[in-house]
């Protein structure tokens, strides 16, 4: 079943595209998807598409089928959830960095790279 098949017609299809459009680029700027290569955290830019998408929702009430409502409701879910839980994965990611590029710098440039001092027990 394609996607077009799923919505009831062609406004249906393309209302899921711009609420999908919005939760791209929240996830994006929850560092849950990569730009470029990259992940970045703008908690300012993925609060600014959840409240894009909230407002849509009030925009859209009693306008919209059961399945239209239900995936905007899922959607905006999604992201608040995943809001909430951003600033501990931009800790985590950026330790994980640091420490990939302790790595690199250890094999790019071992001399200048972090090294361990084995000492021998006498």
């Amino acid at each position: 079943m394609s996607d077009e098949e799923f919505f009831n017609n062609e406004d249906s299809y393309r209302f899921f595209q711009l609420v999908h459009m919005f939760q791209r680029t929240v996830m994006m700027n929850l560092g849950l998807m990569e730009y470029e290569g990259e992940r970045f955290y703008d908690l300012n830019e993925a609060k600014e598409g959840i409240e894009l998408l909230r407002m849509l929702q009030k925009k859209t009430a009693g306008n919209l089928d059961d399945k239209e409502t239900k995936i905007l409701s899922g959607v905006i879910s999604e992201v608040q959830m995943a809001f909430v839980s951003a600033p501990e994965r931009e800790v985590e990611y950026n330790k994980n960095k640091e420490e990939e590029e302790k790595i690199k710098q250890a094999f790019t440039n071992p001399k200048d790279g972090p090294a361990e001092t084995i000492l021998e027990e006498e």
